[in-house]
């Protein structure tokens, strides 16, 4: 089972995000989605998902910080954990896995040795 617990500050901060912009994706909200969030945050021991949110908000303001900051995290525990996580989310949304520019896409190609 995926936990967040062996991941750095800035991992979480990252993770956290990630979250958020896969959700949006499509640019709707269910409130499916938010109870499915709060469930996996549950789970995987991410209780302070919104206090990363706020912090990645702050430091990742576009694209190209989105990118540096993902080639930011090396550790392939780090990179399968964040892996997981979104796939899981994808899965709930019925988000295709290889929309390439999708936020799991584009992490799977800063990452090929975690797929």
């Amino acid at each position: 089972m995926t936990d967040v617990k062996n991941l750095t500050h800035e991992e979480k901060v990252f993770l956290a995000g990630s979250i958020r912009d896969l959700i949006l994706e499509d640019e709707t909200i269910a409130e499916s989605e938010l109870d499915d969030l709060d469930s996996l945050s549950r789970r995987i021991g991410f209780d302070d998902y919104e206090k990363y949110l706020d912090e990645f908000v702050e430091k990742i303001p576009d694209e190209q910080a989105f990118t540096t900051a993902a080639r930011k995290i090396v550790r392939p525990e780090a990179q399968q954990v964040i892996l997981e996580t979104l796939y899981e989310i994808q899965l709930h949304k019925s988000l295709p896995e290889s929309e390439s520019s999708g936020v799991f896409g584009k992490l799977t190609a800063l990452w090929p040795a975690t797929v």
